[in-house]
């Protein structure tokens, strides 16, 4: 059984890329990181905040925190549905997809909303420290150098290619996370396909799915038919009431 965390940021979605955009437009500056010369993963050198550290995770994590982590683009095209083929791949067996992240405060409803535009996975952690993020996996994907120079022994760290990591040691390393999700070979590596869990085939649980659904359907509109129906017959008595006291 083996347990695979994938991290978001530039793994998923262009954290780099929209923490320079959104940085730029809230103070007014003019400063590029997403080129070449971002070497390393001290963004406080790039991006420098008047509190140093402090100001930048102030930013990062509050006032700056939903468009830097809802907002961000995903760097793939069909890269969510990428990692829901790659998570009921293993749904049957005893492996274990996770979508893990460093958030804290604000940033945790807003990386919430991004994995709402189409992330199946149902097993999501956030860590308020880095070197967490292997606690509960045995192998993570991520580009933070950081991260993958706090990997235990034991433990497996797969490597998506960043200007800021390309000396950072791993045990694999991708360009893009779809050439890892598409990578069969590394697979068999990592996990044991032996089947243990009877699941229904996906069709199945959809038929089940659309047809439950179809019944709360029906249900709501007789539901809404007989309060109508109630409302229609009070409203009637009221007018009869009215019109025998004017009868009267």
């Amino acid at each position: 059984m083996a347990k695979i965390g994938i991290e978001l940021n530039d793994v998923v979605r262009d954290f780099i890329g929209q923490f320079e955009y959104v940085y730029n437009k809230y103070y007014e500056k003019d400063v590029e990181i997403t080129n070449n010369s971002l070497k390393s993963f001290n963004l406080e050198k790039y991006l420098p905040f008047e509190d140093g550290k402090k100001g930048m995770y102030d930013f990062l994590y509050g006032e700056g925190a939903f468009e830097i982590n809802a907002s961000a683009q995903i760097l793939e095209i069909g890269l969510l549905n990428m990692i829901n083929m790659f998570y009921l791949s293993l749904e049957k067996t005893d492996n274990e997809v996770w979508i893990v992240s460093r958030e804290y405060y604000k940033s945790i409803p807003a990386t919430l909303f991004f994995l709402a535009k189409g992330c199946q996975v149902p097993v999501i952690k956030f860590y308020k420290q880095y070197e967490n993020l292997w606690d509960d996996v045995d192998i993570l994907v991520t580009a933070n150098p950081k991260v993958l120079n706090k990997k235990p022994n034991g433990k497996t760290g797969i490597c998506i290619t960043t200007n800021y990591n390309q000396n950072t040691k791993c045990d694999y390393r991708y360009k893009r996370l779809s050439e890892f999700l598409q990578d069969k070979e590394t697979h068999k590596k990592l996990f044991d396909f032996k089947q243990t869990k009877d699941i229904e085939p996906i069709y199945k649980r959809f038929e089940k799915w659309v047809l439950n659904t179809i019944d709360k359907i029906l249900y709501y509109k007789k539901t809404i038919k007989d309060i109508e129906k109630k409302e229609e017959k009070a409203d009637k008595t009221k007018l009869d009431k009215i019109f025998k006291k004017r009868g009267s």
